[in-house]
């Protein structure tokens, strides 16, 4: 912006605020004028009216009442307010905006009724008796006025036609009745008699000579701004814009050249900014071959200094990393600090975030947190003592005390530091290092406390440790006392129940149908055959829950096909629901992944005892296993929810529906039996799979399990569509294969240990039956005897069947002394003992395989024929590489 143009400005500004001035001095003083003129006016109508009152009241008044008498009265000839109002009626002609009223609150004539600014008005006397009159503005009738009114009270003489309206004239009351314009006192303010003068007409006035003078300064203030302009730029602008361009042509000349010097003649202060700058140019030039020299000087110095600082710089920063490193790697802080009240931080090293919780930044200054704040209140004395006292002494301090963390965590602190003095003597500063001994502290005090406990309670500790020691003892010995009742009830059971399956399935074969006599319906060996599948179901889930509840029970994640296991359980369930006329089916409502990673034993062991469920307490309907993927893809679930329409269950049976040995009610366990492990052991198995199993019921409404486990990645896993799996699942449902009975080879001879009679006797005759030649040996000492005798007379058995608790002599003691005695052929451990460990540990000793009692028939004489084989094979193989 150049200086023309601020100038413009400038005078514009000026000429404008001038302006703006007169406009409203002439604006304020038309408007004071006018309200003087309009008071003057209201006034004089208010006189006006006053006269025409008082010339009515004094005069015609009297003069009419003589002539018509006491009880006539005429207000067209003797009312003061009606012939004011007459007379003004012909002021209105010529004055159509200008205002006379005669307003009362309680009128004679409905023309003087107040208006609500009139009432206001009347209030206003009437609360301020000594007030004479009222000037101002109002709004009357949707117009604003300067009003000047008086109150009208009442006098004496006005009693008589205003008092009571027996008093009054006849015609009086007969014209205007008994009620208007009656019953005022003498001394009431009875009506305003009010002048308005209109304000627009003073506002016009204001407006019209304010334009006028608007008129007449606007042509001035234009005419005075160019000739101050005209004159600014000839006087000013020229020379200082020909100063202005060679100053501009001597900022681009090249350094070599000499600065030129100005023309400019005159006295005035350009002038003398010309001669000046020919005088500094002059200077310059001077100074500028002055200049050059030092600068040659002084560069060669510089650059010497550069390199000194620049190896100096290294040499810092070297040994500024390596104090960081230091300070850094130090168990503790570091610190300087004022010797103040305060003891003012200036530097503290970032160990103080570790040992106080505070950053550095938040212990360094004035305003920061002061580190003697930290410091524990008990300990503060004995530390500001402990320092002032070293600082007077000229030595090093040392001392130990606590501080609160920002956290509020009191630590315990060690400290070592010193006090700088300054070159008059004076200490001013204290540096140091302070680290953190809690866990020294607390090492001690333990030591301590123990040192004392351990004085006055040493018998007390032996006598416990021999109690402890004591319990410990009976707890092991009724853990073990719960695996071994365990371990007994399961062979207990299953050894007299070889002999009752097999017998039944003996029994089967020679009655025909199962019928002992047409008068039963039912089948009675297969009502034995259920009651005994029952009583084994009942000893695998008490082993399984005692596993679970031991840690003992392995879980096992191998890829396996959910719509396989679910296909298999709706197999194997399929018969029971058929039975019930139940429909029973699998719906998959995502994408089914071909493999996941689980146990898929335990998932079919969980789903199959919530469909048994869900089909014995379900007469009619349908029970159904929908399921899906759920969850992100980096953790995705597998969800089974197995819906049935059942009975349905209440709240408080929800509630401890997953306790062991816990049924329904009495009422269920009678109607459906059952012990109630099944969906504990079911929840639990989910639990340890990494899932878990909910449910979901009301009464006569059917219930929902939800079972829920963890898929494994699924990353290249090939995905089915949901009718592709339903459809794979309806393919799997096999039927029912019969089952091929296994032969054994003519004349192999197998030997028996086994102590139970009735087992001797079943067991044989099963293998007779299937081919096999058979011993009989009722302990193990007995098995050792047999098995040694037929080694050394060159007939050896082809496979011993062994039991693992026999009297005299054991099974594991037998099978170890007959491998010790150099006996190859195939031992399989014939136990009713069913927990893992005794697999392990059959197989440890010495067998080659394993039979769980009760046996089953099929699995007998296939585990014997296998075995029977294996021992050939490896004794060709023997044979072969002896002729070898």
């Amino acid at each position: 912006m150049t200086l023309r143009t601020k100038f413009l400005m400038l005078v514009g500004l000026f000429a404008l605020l001038i302006m703006g001035i007169g406009l409203a001095r002439t604006w304020l003083g038309v408007r004071e004028q006018a309200r003087v003129l309009t008071a003057a006016q209201a006034d004089l109508g208010l006189q006006f009216d006053l006269a025409i009152r008082q010339y009515v009241a004094e005069t015609l008044r009297p003069r009419l009442a003589e002539r018509y008498g006491p009880d006539e009265f005429i207000p067209e000839l003797m009312s003061t307010s009606f012939i004011a109002r007459r007379v003004f009626e012909r002021v209105r002609n010529e004055f159509p905006d200008y205002l006379l009223k005669f307003s009362s609150d309680h009128p004679r004539n409905p023309a003087n009724a107040a208006g609500p600014e009139e009432r206001r008005l009347l209030a206003y006397f009437r609360a301020h008796p000594e007030a004479g009159h009222w000037t101002g503005r109002a709004q009357i009738d949707g117009h604003e006025y300067v009003v000047h009114c008086l109150p009208r009270r009442m006098e004496a003489s006005c009693v008589r036609c205003h008092g009571r309206p027996e008093n009054a004239p006849a015609s009086l009351v007969a014209r205007y009745g008994t009620e208007a314009g009656f019953g005022w006192p003498v001394g009431e303010v009875v009506a305003l008699d009010m002048v308005g003068i209109p304000v627009a007409a003073m506002d016009a006035l204001a407006a019209s000579e304010t334009a006028k003078a608007l008129w007449v300064m606007v042509p001035t203030g234009v005419a005075l701004a160019g000739a101050f302009l005209w004159a600014f730029r000839w006087l000013i602008c020229k020379r200082l814009s020909a100063i202005a361009a060679h100053l501009q042509s001597a900022v681009t000349q090249t350094d070599e050249d000499a600065l030129a010097p100005i023309a400019e003649a005159g006295n005035d202060e350009i002038g003398t900014v010309a001669r000046s700058y020919n005088a500094l140019a002059a200077r310059l030039r001077r100074l500028h071959d002055s200049l050059e020299q030092r600068v040659k000087e002084r560069t060669a110095s510089l650059e010497a200094e550069i390199a000194e600082r620049v190896r100096v710089g290294e040499a810092l920063r070297e040994s500024e990393r390596k104090l960081t490193t230091l300070m850094g790697n130090l168990p503790g802080m570091a610190y300087r600090c004022r010797n103040d009240a305060r003891w003012t931080m200036e530097f503290v090293s970032q160990g103080c975030r570790p040992l106080t919780g505070y950053r550095a930044d938040q212990l360094v200054g004035e305003t920061a947190t002061a580190f003697v704040d930290l410091i524990h209140p008990d300990d503060r004395d004995r530390v500001r003592h402990s320092v002032q006292e070293a600082i007077a002494q000229s030595r090093p301090f040392t001392m130990e005390y606590r501080i609160r963390r920002a956290t509020g965590e009191e630590r315990w602190v060690w400290e070592q530091g010193v006090g700088i003095s300054a070159e008059q003597g004076d200490v001013v500063a204290l540096e140091g290092f302070i680290t953190d001994i809690t866990e020294r502290k607390l090492v001690e005090q333990a030591l301590k406390a123990t040192e004392q406990r351990l004085r006055q309670d040493i018998d007390a500790r032996r006598k416990a440790q021999a109690e402890l020691a004591e319990a410990r003892d009976a707890a092991e010995a009724a853990n073990r006392a719960k695996s071994e009742f365990l371990a007994n009830v399961s062979h207990e059971i299953r050894t007299p129940m070889t002999a009752i399956l097999g017998y039944v399935d003996l029994l089967a074969e020679y009655v025909p149908a199962g019928r002992l006599d047409d008068t039963i319906t039912e089948n009675p060996i297969e009502v034995i055959r259920q009651n005994a599948d029952h009583l084994l179901r009942l000893i695998d889930d008490v082993l399984d829950l005692s596993k679970i509840e031991a840690g003992k029970l392995a879980i096992e994640h191998k890829p396996c096909s959910p719509e396989a296991v679910l296909a298999e359980v709706v197999s194997l369930m399929r018969p029971r629901a058929d039975a019930k006329r139940l429909d029973l089916a699998v719906q998959w409502r995502s994408l089914v992944p071909e493999t996941i990673r689980t146990d898929a034993m335990r998932l079919r062991q969980i789903l199959i005892n919530l469909v048994g469920n869900a089909v014995k307490f379900t007469e009619s309907g349908s029970v159904r296993l929908i399921a899906r993927i759920d969850g992100p893809t980096e953790c995705p679930r597998l969800r089974i929810e197995v819906v049935d329409t059942g009975i349905g269950m209440t709240r408080d049976v929800l509630d401890r529906l997953f306790r062991p040995f816990t049924q329904a009610d009495a009422s269920t366990s009678r109607r459906f039996g059952g012990t109630g492990l099944g969906l504990s052991i079911s929840k639990r198995l989910a639990q340890l799979l990494g899932g878990d199993l909910v449910v979901a019921s009301a009464p006569n409404q059917g219930s929902t399990f939800t079972l829920t486990v963890p898929t494994g990645p699924l990353d290249g896993v090939r995905w089915l569509s949901a009718d592709e799996a339903v459809a794979l699942c309806r393919t799997r449902r096999q039927p029912q294969v019969p089952t091929v009975v296994a032969k054994l080879p003519p004349g192999c001879r197998v030997l028996l240990a086994e102590d139970g009679p009735d087992n001797q006797r079943l067991v044989s005759h099963l293998l007779r039956k299937a081919g096999a030649e058979v011993v009989v040996a009722d302990n193990g000492q007995a098995a050792l005897d047999l098995a040694t005798a037929a080694v050394d007379q060159g007939r050896p058995f082809d496979v011993v069947l062994m039991d693992m608790q026999m009297p005299v002599l054991d099974g594991y003691e037998a099978t170890r002394r007959l491998r010790a005695s150099g006996f190859a052929g195939p031992i399989v451990a014939f136990t009713a003992h069913a927990m893992p460990e005794d697999r392990k540990k059959c197989l440890d000793c010495g067998c080659d395989d394993y039979l769980v009692k009760p046996i089953v028939r099929e699995k007998l004489l296939a585990t014997v024929a296998a075995q029977i084989a294996r021992g050939a094979e490896a004794r060709q193989t023997a044979l072969a590489e002896n002729d070898g």
